[in-house]
């Protein structure tokens, strides 16, 4: 089946009840770390008027802290009745593309055990063993790079192609 989605930037505070009610049911519907983070965009996926996915990109280093180009993805969620239908892949795309457009080289998330296949599609890996978050069950620790920094590197002169300067005469 083939859905018309939209998928654009969206608020931190219009994914909050696709969120609380999907992602993390019963848990408290405080502040979110999303709010205050550095640079931090929001992805919804709509099917007509209704957002059915929303995922939020902050950046943040895996230690918590901000390290240019490193940014993670969290609080993705696709409504249940949504999920198989392409949304979370349209969030994940337009994410990484703006991501690109920012110039990061690595995107991370804690991607539970049971998403591990969805990530891996989008070219994440699993790095190191599977742990528990409070509530929210077995995750992995997904890595993707996403661009290799530019390394200048002096022209090699065995190249055809590159010989000795020319002088102006």
């Amino acid at each position: 089946m083939s859905e018309s989605f939209v998928t654009r930037f969206i608020t931190e505070e219009d994914g909050r009840p696709l969120r609380w009610t999907h992602l993390r049911p019963g848990m408290a519907k405080a502040g979110s770390v999303y709010d205050g983070a550095a640079d931090a965009f929001h992805v919804g996926v709509f099917a007509g008027e209704q957002l059915v996915c929303s995922a939020s990109f902050l950046l943040e280093d895996q230690a918590g802290g901000v390290t240019p180009g490193i940014w993670r993805l969290r609080g993705m969620i696709t409504h249940p009745d949504w999920r198989g239908r392409a949304a979370g892949s349209r969030a994940v795309e337009f994410g990484l593309v703006e991501l690109a457009r920012r110039g990061a080289t690595l995107v991370w998330c804690d991607g539970r055990v049971a998403a591990l296949t969805f990530y891996r599609r989008h070219g994440f890996s699993a790095v190191g063993d599977v742990f528990e978050t409070r509530g929210t069950g077995p995750h992995y620790r997904m890595l993707r790079a996403l661009a290799e920094p530019s390394i200048p590197t002096a022209p090699n002169p065995r190249d055809p192609g590159v010989g000795a300067p020319e002088v102006p005469q």
